[in-house]
C-alpha cells in the first residue's frame, strides 16, 4: 500500500467515515467533510511517520538510525516481510527471509523497541478449511522460530465477509513470555475499525 492509501484508512478510522467514501469524494456530505477536517487534525499531531521507498531490511536499520538520533523511534511496523529483500547474497528465497527475520530481531535488541511484522500464510489452511498454525507461516519458519510472539487473524468459517461487520479470531499461538489462547474482535470493514467483541 502507498503511504496515502494508508493515510487514508487511518482517516476513515479516526473519522469514521466509510473508506470507499473517501476513494470518491464526490460522494461525501457536509457531516463527512466536518468529520474528515476535525480527524485530519487530530492525525497530523500524532507521532507517526510512513514510508513505502525502503525496499530491503539494511535500509530499514539506515531509517531506524536516523528516526532514534531525532527521538522518534518508539515501535516499527514492516508491512509486509515478503516484499522485503536483503543485500546479503543467499542461495534461495527461503535463506533470503531467514536473514530478514534474523536482522528483524536484532533492530529490536538494537534499539530496544517492539517491531511488528505482517506476514502471509501459505494456503493450506484455507485449503484444508482449518484456523493457521505456527507452521503456516509462508517461506520460512525461521520468523516463527525468531518471533517473540506470533499472532493470527482468522476469519472463521461461513462468515459473510461482505457484511459492515464480522468477527475475526485473533488467535496467540506464540507468545515467548506468556500464555497462548484467543479472543474475538469485531471487525467494522467500512472503517477498518476493530473492537472487541460486545463493545
Amino acid at each position: 500500500m502507498s503511504t496515502l492509501q494508508i493515510v487514508k484508512r487511518i482517516l476513515s478510522n479516526y473519522s469514521g467515515v466509510d473508506g470507499q467514501k473517501l476513494r470518491f469524494c464526490k460522494s461525501l456530505n457536509d457531516e463527512d467533510w466536518k468529520e474528515i477536517i476535525y480527524a485530519s487534525d487530530q492525525i497530523s499531531q500524532l507521532p507517526i511517520e510512513i514510508n513505502d521507498t525502503l525496499s530491503n531490511i539494511q535500509e530499514i536499520r539506515t531509517y531506524c538510525r536516523e528516526l532514534r538520533n531525532r527521538n522518534k523511534l518508539d515501535i516499527l511496523f514492516v508491512d509486509y516481510m515478503g516484499l522485503l529483500k536483503t543485500l546479503k547474497r543467499c542461495e534461495s528465497r527461503r535463506a533470503e527471509i531467514e536473514d530478514i527475520s534474523r536482522q528483524c530481531k536484532e533492530l529490536s535488541l538494537e534499539f530496544d523497541i517492539p517491531v511488528v511484522v505482517l506476514a502471509q500464510l501459505n494456503r493450506e489452511n484455507e485449503r484444508d478449511k482449518r484456523e493457521p498454525r505456527l507452521y503456516d507461516v509462508r517461506e520460512s519458519g525461521a520468523i516463527e522460530q525468531d518471533a517473540d510472539n506470533v499472532i493470527f487473524l482468522h476469519v472463521p468459517k461461513d462468515t459473510d465477509e461482505s457484511a459492515n461487520s464480522f468477527n475475526i479470531k485473533v488467535i496467540i499461538s506464540k507468545q515467548r513470555n506468556g500464555p497462548t489462547g484467543y479472543i474475538y474482535l469485531r471487525y467494522f470493514r467500512k472503517t477498518f475499525r476493530f473492537y472487541s467483541k460486545g463493545a
